[in-house]
């Protein structure tokens, strides 16, 4: 079984977003995918290196590399924009907020839009996370879209008393044996009660 990570941590539910505003610390950044510093009209490579001008030069080669793991430096990203609250965007301040190395970062719907090159470069940005224990905490309105990310990861789930404690693991183990795993039907039995995989936190 691979190691659950305590720095990644996945708020699941609808009320997840609201609360996990409401207890943020003021040492932690936020990502919310919207007034990110970006040029709308220049490809992600332009914006790249006009960011980077105001990097110090040990910071730069940290940048490229975190643009590259987030897939955002690839072959298209000469033509690519920067238009509307894209996936693209929400990778790029997801990088802004890795770079200014904060306590604790907290991004906000952060696969709403991603299409599926974009959420296996949200993958590997959290898999580095994981591996360096870089706190960072991201909230997603379904188990389904957070166990397609094949990461392990723990999990809290926003209940009306307070917050369901589990991880990647238990959800496996909860539908072992299972010829289809329907995360969404494990997500509402969670949120029932009905299962004693999760502990209340």
């Amino acid at each position: 079984m691979r190691e659950i990570p305590e720095s990644v941590v996945a708020l699941l539910g609808e009320d997840a977003l609201k609360r996990a505003l409401a207890e943020a610390t003021p040492g932690t950044a936020l990502c919310t995918g919207v007034d990110i510093p970006f040029y709308p009209r220049l490809s992600i490579r332009s914006n790249a290196r006009a960011l980077c001008m105001l990097l110090q030069t040990e910071e730069q080669a940290h940048f490229w590399e975190l643009l590259k793991l987030s897939g955002l430096r690839q072959s298209g990203w000469n033509v690519r924009r920067f238009k509307g609250d894209t996936g693209a965007q929400r990778l790029w301040g997801i990088v802004l907020g890795l770079m200014e190395r904060p306590p604790a970062l907290l991004a906000l719907e952060p696969m709403s839009g991603m299409n599926e090159r974009e959420r296996e470069g949200f993958a590997a940005l959290l898999r580095r996370c994981g591996e360096e224990g870089i706190p960072f905490t991201y909230t997603a309105a379904r188990l389904k879209d957070v166990m397609d990310l094949g990461l392990p990861q723990r999990l809290r789930l926003a209940l009306p008393g307070g917050w369901r404690e589990t991880d990647t693991a238990q959800a496996e183990e909860a539908l072992a044996g299972e010829e289809e795993k329907n995360w969404n039907k494990l997500q509402l039995r969670w949120e029932e009660g009905e299962d004693g995989k999760a502990s209340e936190a």
